[in-house]
C-alpha cells in the first residue's frame, strides 16, 4: 500500500500594505491541518509623500524581490487592493437597487471620482427601521480602472498571476471568522497607515464598516515633533517600546515609554471616541446581537494604551487578533511567529480566499485572464473588473453583472451593511 506524502499549496496572499508588503502561503498536509508554506514581510522604503503610482512601483518591486527568493511555491496570488484606491461610501436609500440596474444617482454625488471609470462594488448593508429616514443602507467600495489597469500591469510584468483582487478589510473579515467557531457578532478595527478601518459583522454579513482618519502613522509623526527626532527614528523607537513589556514600576516610569505614550494620547483619544459613536450608531441602526468584544489588528495594535482607551470608551474588552488559531506556524522566523501576530490578518485573509480551482471563469460565464500580451485589456474593463472578485460592477466596459456577494458597511463617507450570503464557491485552487 502506497502512502503520498504531497502538501497541497494555496494561492500566496500579498498584503500591500502603506509601508510593507506582507506574503504568505498556506498548505495543507495530507492529515487536513493547515499549516504556513512561507511567509515574508518586506518593508517597500518609501517616502510618505510619494504618489500612488510611486507606491505601486515600490511594492510589486519588494514583491518581486520575494519571489525571487524561491521560498514560495508557484506564482498564484490574491492580492489585497492598496486601501488608497478604495473610496467607500455609504448610503440610505428608498429600497435596495436591483441587481442590474444601474448604479443609483445617490452614489455619483457621494463620490468624488468618477464612476464611470472605476470598478463599483455595491453590497447591501441591510433595511432600517427603527431610524428615521427608513429605507436600505447600501456600501459601495469604487476603484479607479487606471489604478487598478496599472496594478495589474506591475504584478504581471513582475511575473505574479493575480486570480483575484480584494479589499483589505474584507480579507481581515475572512481571516478573523477563521478564529471564530460560531457566526458571533464581531467587532474588527484595524490599526495601520494613516486610517483606521472598523468592521462589523454577524457572522459572514457585514453589518457596517467605516474608514477613520485617524491612523498609527500619525502617532509615530507627534513623537518625531515631540523628542525632534526623524521619522524614521520615531517609527524604530515606538517598535521597540511597542515590542517590550512594562511589567515593573520603574519600567512604566521609565522617562522615553512616557513620552511615547504622551504623543500617541491625543490621536488614540481621538479614534476610541470616534470607535465609541460607530457602535452606538450600529446598535441604533440595526438591532440584534451586538458585538460583545473589540478585535484590534495591524502593525501597532498590541500597544496596551490604546487597548485602555477604547475599552474606557466602547465599554467592550479589547482582544489581539491571532489569525494563526490552529494554523501549524513552524516554518515562520521566530520573530514573527513570537512578536504581533495580528498584523498578518490581511495577508491570511487573503491566502484563505476560495478561488474557482481551474481560475479560468468568474461568475459571469467571461473569461478571468484575457489572452497573453493583454494584461489590463484595455482602460476601463476587462481583467480589472473580473480581478476585483464578487464586485456588482457599473460603468461602460464592465460584463454583465454578477450576483451580489457579501460587503462592507460603514456611517458618514462610509457604509452600513448587512450584506446577503457568500455565492458558493469552489474550493481553494491548489498549486
Amino acid at each position: 500500500m502506497f502512502s503520498l506524502n504531497i502538501r497541497q499549496f494555496f494561492p500566496i496572499g500579498i498584503d500591500v500594505s502603506s509601508d510593507v508588503v506582507r506574503m504568505l502561503q498556506l498548505c495543507r498536509h495530507p492529515t487536513g491541518g493547515l499549516a504556513v508554506a512561507a511567509a515574508v514581510r518586506r518593508p517597500t522604503a518609501i517616502d510618505d509623500n510619494a504618489d500612488t503610482a510611486a507606491r505601486l512601483r515600490a511594492a510589486t518591486d519588494a514583491i518581486a524581490s520575494v519571489l525571487s527568493m524561491d521560498e514560495f511555491n508557484g506564482k498564484r496570488a490574491v492580492v489585497s487592493v492598496p486601501q488608497e484606491m478604495v473610496h467607500t461610501r455609504t448610503v440610505r436609500l428608498a429600497a435596495a437597487p436591483a441587481d442590474d440596474a444601474a448604479i443609483p444617482a445617490e452614489f455619483n454625488a457621494a463620490f468624488d471620482i468618477d464612476l464611470s471609470k472605476a470598478t463599483v462594488r455595491l453590497i447591501r448593508a441591510g433595511s432600517v427601521r427603527h431610524s428615521l429616514p427608513e429605507g436600505e443602507e447600501v456600501i459601495a467600495l469604487a476603484a479607479g480602472n487606471d489604478d487598478l489597469n496599472e496594478l495589474t500591469e506591475q504584478l504581471h510584468h513582475r511575473g505574479v498571476r493575480p486570480l483575484s483582487m480584494e479589499v483589505r478589510v474584507l480579507a481581515l473579515h475572512r481571516a478573523a471568522r477563521h478564529c471564530r467557531e460560531e457566526p458571533a457578532a464581531t467587532a474588527l478595527l484595524e490599526l495601520d497607515g494613516d486610517w483606521a478601518r472598523l468592521l462589523i459583522a454577524r457572522g459572514e454579513n457585514v453589518s457596517f464598516l467605516k474608514n477613520i482618519p485617524v491612523g498609527v502613522a500619525e502617532l509615530s509623526r507627534s513623537l518625531a515633533r515631540t523628542l525632534s527626532i526623524s521619522l524614521e527614528e520615531a517609527k524604530e523607537l515606538r517598535r521597540r517600546t511597542l515590542n517590550t513589556s512594562a511589567t515593573a514600576p520603574e519600567d512604566r516610569n521609565d522617562p522615553v515609554r512616557r513620552a511615547v505614550a504622551d504623543a500617541g494620547r491625543a490621536q488614540m483619544e481621538l479614534l476610541a471616541n470616534e470607535v465609541g459613536r460607530c457602535l452606538r450608531y450600529h446598535a441604533v441602526t440595526f438591532r440584534g446581537r451586538q458585538p460583545d468584544a473589540l478585535v484590534v489588528c495591524g502593525p501597532e495594535a498590541h500597544d496596551p494604551q490604546s487597548h485602555a482607551l477604547l475599552t474606557a470608551r466602547t465599554g467592550l474588552p479589547v482582544t489581539l487578533l491571532d489569525p494563526f488559531e490552529n494554523i501549524d506556524t513552524s516554518v515562520m522566523r521566530a520573530a514573527d511567529r513570537a512578536g504581533n501576530r495580528s498584523e498578518w490578518g490581511v495577508a491570511l485573509g487573503l491566502a484563505l480566499k476560495k478561488i474557482n480551482r481551474r481560475a479560468a471563469r468568474d461568475t459571469s460565464g467571461a473569461p478571468l485572464f484575457p489572452s497573453p500580451g493583454t494584461p489590463g485589456e484595455g482602460k476601463g474593463g476587462g481583467l480589472v473588473e473580473r480581478l476585483w472578485s464578487g464586485a456588482i460592477l457599473h460603468g461602460k466596459a464592465a460584463p454583465p453583472p454578477p450576483q451580489p456577494s457579501p460587503g462592507v458597511p460603514g456611517e458618514g463617507e462610509n457604509f452600513a451593511i448587512t450584506a446577503p450570503p457568500a455565492p458558493a464557491t469552489a474550493e481553494v485552487p491548489l498549486a
